[in-house]
């Protein structure tokens, strides 16, 4: 069956989420809902108009309606206020998206998320946040300067909580070689010194971001993601929300990939979750 995906809010980030996965070309149908119409419309709009431009075949629709997310595979909340304060519009739209996972697109913190978790009742594998996917890529091209190289060739883990975030240098890898084998130790300590300087990410990287987990969620992509997610055991914590490597299915999270860590690098981890 054709992919749908559904993005609440029109906004800068939700029509950025919406450019980079209409462009992508591996969803059919993509639904914009914002309570003014006239925008989710004309982005739809725009966004098509691009799409005739690139060569892609996504067909974009704008509506008022958020029943219209019913049977959406994947449904990406890209209003702030949905994914945070404004609890009961994310507990409507559970009320018609009933088996899809939700994306959210902000980036909140740890505390929100887990509260979203638990005030909405949506099983805690349904409900993702990607920001700290977008974190991670800038995390990569800051270290790929340092290292000479792509950051299409750096793997790493990232770690925390949003603001707190941890790098394990041990786990991360160039072509093969450790992270703290190919970077100086005064590199990886002015590293350190700008990486919290990365978050919140821009508008854009959020949207490429949220794009990529949608992907992951839909089997377009079977690479390793940096999300929000509430843990279950992992770093033994229990009922607190943390950013983790995971693989993800069309249900939502599939499994944590907790990395081996150091004690050092367990002991940022604890700190960083407040345990």
């Amino acid at each position: 069956m054709p992919t749908v995906v559904a993005i609440i809010g029109a906004g800068e980030l939700g029509a950025s989420v919406a450019s980079h996965l209409a462009h992508r070309d591996h969803v059919a149908r993509i639904l914009l809902v914002d309570d003014a119409g006239g925008v989710a419309a004309g982005k739809a709009l725009d966004i098509q108009q691009a799409c005739a431009v690139s060569g892609a075949h996504t067909h974009l629709v704008g509506t008022t309606d958020v029943s219209k997310a019913s049977g959406c595979d994947v449904c990406v909340v890209a209003d702030p206020a949905s994914a945070g304060a404004d609890l009961p519009a994310l507990e409507h739209l559970g009320s018609f998206v009933h088996r899809a996972p939700f994306v959210l697109a902000a980036p909140l913190d740890a505390r929100q998320f887990a509260h979203a978790v638990r005030e909405t009742g949506l099983a805690p594998d349904r409900l993702l946040g990607s920001a700290p996917e977008g974190y991670a890529g800038a995390v990569r091209a800051l270290i790929a300067l340092e290292a000479g190289c792509s950051p299409g060739e750096i793997e790493l883990a990232v770690l925390g909580t949003p603001s707190a975030f941890v790098v394990p240098w041990t786990e991360g890898s160039v072509h093969g070689s450790r992270l703290d084998q190919v970077l100086s130790a005064p590199q990886i300590v002015r590293l350190e010194a700008l990486l919290p300087r990365l978050w919140p990410p821009g508008v854009g990287t959020l949207g490429v971001a949220a794009a990529r987990i949608v992907e992951g969620l839909l089997g377009r992509s079977r690479r390793r993601a940096s999300v929000l997610a509430m843990l279950d055991g992992e770093f033994g914590a229990r009922g607190v929300a943390g950013v983790v490597p995971v693989r993800l299915g069309p249900a939502g999270l599939v499994r944590i990939d907790a990395p081996v860590l150091s004690v050092r690098d367990r002991t940022r981890v604890a700190t960083s979750l407040g345990l």
